[in-house]
C-alpha cells in the first residue's frame, strides 16, 4: 500500500475542506473547554481531569496538553486530505465491509472477523490507521468539547437541577453517550469516503450500500 494521488480535483478539494473544518472546529471546541474551565474552576478544584485530580497538574500541563493534542490530531487529519492512500487492488474487496478489512489487515475476513480483529488485533496499515485516527477524532474532540462546556454552564451556571441528577447518576460514564454515536457515525463516514476512494482508483462500482448495520447506526 503506497501514497498516491489517486482521487478527482472536486474529491480532492472536498476532503482538504473537510480537513480545515475539522481542525478548526477542534480547536475552538478546546479552546471553548479551556476557557470555561477557568470560568468555573480557576483553580481547578472542579476538574475532572485525573491528570489534574490524581497528580496535581496545573494550568501549564492543561494548556501544553491541549496544544500538543490539537497538534498531533490536526497532523493525521491533514495527512488523510492531502495524502490520499493509492489502496492495491483485491478481487476479494465487493464492499465497504471487505474494502475496510483488507485496508487494515491486507486481508478479507468476514465481518464478524474483521470486527473482532479490529477490536483486539494490531493493524497491518499504519499509514491507513492514522488516517482513520485523523478523520474519526476531530469531530469526537469536537463534541466532547460541546458537552464539557454545557455541563459547565448546566452545572454551575444555569443549576439545572435533573440534568445535574442524570450528570452525576451516570458519572463517569455520561460521557459515553455522545463519544460512541460520534465514533460509529464518524467511523462509517471515513469508510464510506474511503470506499469510494478505492473504487475510484480502480474503476469499481461504489456500493456504498453495504455497510448494512452500520449505515443504520449512523443514519439514526
Amino acid at each position: 500500500m503506497s501514497l498516491a494521488i489517486g482521487i478527482q480535483p472536486a474529491s480532492k478539494m472536498r476532503r482538504q475542506l473537510l480537513v480545515v473544518i475539522s481542525i478548526l472546529l477542534m480547536a475552538l471546541g478546546r479552546a471553548l473547554d479551556v476557557g470555561v474551565t477557568y470560568q468555573f474552576s480557576p483553580e481547578l478544584s472542579l476538574e475532572g481531569n485525573p491528570m489534574v485530580t490524581g497528580f496535581g497538574m496545573g494550568w501549564s500541563f492543561l494548556l501544553i496538553a491541549n496544544v500538543l493534542a490539537v497538534v498531533v490530531i490536526g497532523a493525521c487529519s491533514f495527512y488523510w486530505g492531502f495524502r490520499p492512500i493509492q489502496y492495491e487492488r483485491s478481487a476479494e474487496v465487493k464492499d465497504i465491509w471487505s474494502f475496510a478489512s483488507h485496508a487494515h489487515f491486507q486481508r478479507v475476513y468476514s465481518r464478524s472477523g474483521f470486527l473482532w480483529r479490529r477490536i483486539f488485533c494490531r493493524p497491518r496499515s499504519w499509514q491507513h490507521t492514522l488516517q482513520l485516527f485523523g478523520f474519526v477524532v476531530p469531530p469526537v474532540v469536537f463534541v466532547v468539547s460541546a458537552f464539557a462546556v454545557l455541563s459547565w454552564y448546566g452545572l454551575y451556571f444555569f443549576h439545572w437541577e435533573v440534568y445535574s441528577q442524570i450528570y452525576y447518576f451516570f458519572w463517569p460514564v455520561y460521557p459515553a453517550i455522545v463519544v460512541v454515536p460520534t465514533v460509529v457515525i464518524a467511523t462509517v463516514q471515513f469508510y464510506r469516503d474511503e470506499f469510494q476512494l478505492y473504487s475510484l482508483q480502480h474503476g469499481l462500482a461504489v456500493q456504498t450500500e453495504e455497510l448494512s448495520g452500520m449505515s443504520y447506526l449512523a443514519s439514526r
